[in-house]
């Protein structure tokens, strides 16, 4: 939906195609407060683009944590059945799963 400005002389100013805030301050205030207007819309842009572009780092970062506590957790639960399950514990074998488990979490430190 494109967004209208109301100036001072009444006239309603639809912010669409060709028609931008920096035409309006331009026919209104002049060429410097119009590229100024333009040059601070340009800042401002650049800036929520700086914002997104770390929000979507962070979910990235945060999607790849999760992933990988949830692979830290099955393997977890795998030791634990395997301590229930066996009658005979076989400690090398829970031994090595747990030193693989531990080097998975070292590397992602």
């Amino acid at each position: 939906m494109a967004e209208t400005v109301y100036t001072l002389d009444g006239k309603l100013h639809t912010l669409l195609g060709s028609c931008t805030i920096g035409e309006i301050v331009r026919e209104y205030a002049g060429e410097d407060a119009a590229r100024l207007v333009e040059e601070l819309a340009g800042q401002n842009a650049r800036a929520e683009a700086d914002v997104e572009t770390d929000l979507l780092s962070y979910e990235r970062d945060l999607d790849h944590w999760h992933r990988m506590a949830q692979d830290w957790a099955g393997e977890l639960e795998a030791i634990a059945k395997k301590f229930d399950s066996d009658k005979v514990l076989c400690r090398a074998d829970a031994a090595k799963r747990i030193r693989l488990l531990k080097k998975q979490i070292e590397s992602e430190l």
